[in-house]
């Protein structure tokens, strides 16, 4: 196979493997945030909120994916975030883990995106 195409391969896989790093790291928040609800008895959903989300990650697309794309990709992920958070509200605070959440600083600068 052509070499260049490995090395593109190579590049797509280590961004796949941060790509689920980081979004574990946001599940590991959305964990947190809905303990946090719990405690307050704030409702889990907050279409609100969605919709910010929504709104900021179809301003930060520069492409190629359309913003329609991009929009389903984070639906998606605002889903699995909102079935953990509700998860966590059923369980006892006994039951809860905390997690350990790293430090924001080192989010995604270890990663020279332009080979990419």
């Amino acid at each position: 196979m052509d070499a260049i195409i490995e090395e593109r391969r190579a590049l797509i896989d280590a961004l796949d493997d941060e790509l689920v790093r980081l979004l574990n790291r946001r599940a590991q928040l959305a964990v947190e945030v809905g303990g946090l609800k719990r405690r307050d008895a704030t409702p889990m959903r907050d279409s609100e909120r969605e919709r910010q989300v929504l709104t900021r990650i179809r301003r930060a697309n520069t492409g190629p994916f359309n913003d329609d794309a991009m929009t389903r990709i984070f639906q998606c992920i605002i889903d699995e975030s909102r079935s953990m958070e509700e998860s966590i509200a059923q369980t006892s605070p006994e039951q809860t883990v905390r997690p350990q959440i790293p430090k924001v600083p080192e989010l995604a600068s270890e990663i020279d995106y332009s080979k990419a």
